[in-house]
């Protein structure tokens, strides 16, 4: 996602949390003291109902119509939304097929708060309720929005025995005035943790170091005490996903509690990654472009590709050929010639991977040199001819496409 689109996520985020009750925290400048844990999980999600949204009740809550600011039990509310319009097209990032949101006869804003040893139970059961409405739903903590049929793969996500924390929260990319890039996560305030930002990032090393931040929330979610310093081996993670999205990370990392980014995390409790002491392993098909932040002469373009390619052909082929779950795509970027003999990347999506390595799609790109070819035109490819792969997961997080930041 453009870094324009992350900022108005951020801020349609904190337009609704202002209207469910959330008190901003004043600005003012990050010190060094030890961070200070959240008193509490909470989230919110708005619920679009083509005529009315039904009844929403969940056992063990208490309904109340505006949020406590400190949760010691359950407890739920729903506000009506008056005015509010759904996200610009331009903006909208789903999870399951697009849905025509404008025009919907009614919304809701479902919020929600419960004690930190209760997150994921609680955020689960709430997820629950607002999936039997069958409606699609708006994030208010990720900016995702979910069709109806994605919604219980984000409820496995969150209720699984060793859940990703990449599934249940996203990383923003924000330029700031002075050039640099700021990475701030969401989403996980409402597990009971701290949102972590890391300031001061270069546009070059968005992709590792948004992969060391959510190393660092993994390590946390699965148990390392919060404080002042966070060890990180990802290689020890007990998510799958997460252990291969780590690249291998090992190190310390140091956190200090931040009152200066109110405009990106609201009133949750955040800390600031200020230095983290190790690096990145070797890479063997990480979940996002994570090369360590220093490329070494060995990380080139062919054999980056080598390794994405060595990746395609093994556990993203079995999950293709098994049929990939609802919400979920697979694009890979395929060679056409033009007619001046000219050779063409484009990216096509693949509907159909048969067992003798071709693969059947339509193409997402729009050709600009072959010119037999447009966007929805049926194509097919065989793997030895492709150059990278981009598996969307149902949960919003994305695999491959690791060969971009060496063109």
């Amino acid at each position: 996602m453009k870094a324009d689109r992350l900022r108005k996520v951020a801020t349609r985020a904190r337009r609704f949390n202002r209207a469910a009750g959330l008190l901003l925290l004043s600005t003012g400048a990050a010190h060094a003291a030890p961070p200070a844990p959240p008193g509490d999980a909470r989230g919110s999600v708005v619920l679009y109902c083509p005529t009315e949204c039904g009844a929403l009740e969940l056992p063990g809550f208490a309904v109340r119509a505006r949020l406590p600011r400190l949760a010691t039990r359950p407890v739920l509310s729903v506000t009506p939304v008056a005015e509010l319009s759904p996200p610009a097209a331009d903006e909208q990032v789903w999870v399951g097929d697009p849905i025509e949101l404008h025009g919907m006869g009614d919304a809701i804003v479902v919020s929600w708060a419960a004690p930190v040893g209760e997150a994921r139970s609680r955020m689960g059961e709430v997820l629950a309720a607002v999936a039997a409405q069958a409606v699609p739903i708006e994030d208010l903590d990720t900016g995702r929005l979910y069709a109806p049929d994605a919604l219980p793969a984000l409820i496995a996500a969150v209720t699984a025995e060793h859940p990703d924390v990449a599934a249940l929260s996203a990383v923003l990319v924000l330029d700031e005035d002075d050039g640099s890039t700021l990475l701030a996560t969401r989403g996980l305030a409402r597990l009971g943790l701290p949102e972590l930002i890391d300031e001061q990032v270069s546009g070059e090393e968005v992709d590792p170091m948004a992969a060391r931040l959510n190393a660092v929330a993994q390590a946390l979610l699965e148990g390392a005490p919060l404080g002042a310093t966070v060890p990180v081996d990802a290689n020890a993670f007990r998510s799958d996903s997460a252990r291969v999205a780590g690249c291998g990370l090992q190190g310390t990392a140091s956190l200090a509690y931040g009152r200066g980014h109110a405009d990106v995390v609201g009133d949750a409790a955040h800390a600031v990654l200020a230095s983290f002491d190790g690096g990145f392993g070797e890479c063997e098909g990480a979940a996002v472009a994570a090369a360590p932040a220093a490329a070494t002469a060995a990380d080139t373009l062919a054999t980056v590709q080598a390794r994405a390619l060595t990746r395609l052909r093994g556990p993203v082929r079995d999950a293709a050929q098994a049929g990939l779950p609802s919400g979920e795509r697979l694009l890979v970027k395929a060679p056409f010639p033009s007619s001046a003999g000219e050779i063409e990347w484009l990216w096509v999506e693949v509907q159909q991977w048969d067992g003798d390595d071709v693969l059947r799609g339509k193409l997402v790109s729009d050709p600009t040199r072959a010119a037999n070819l447009k966007k929805g035109s049926a194509v097919k490819a065989r793997v030895d001819v492709l150059f990278d792969y981009l598996w969307v997961k149902a949960d919003g997080s994305q695999e491959g496409n690791t060969t971009q930041q060496y063109l």
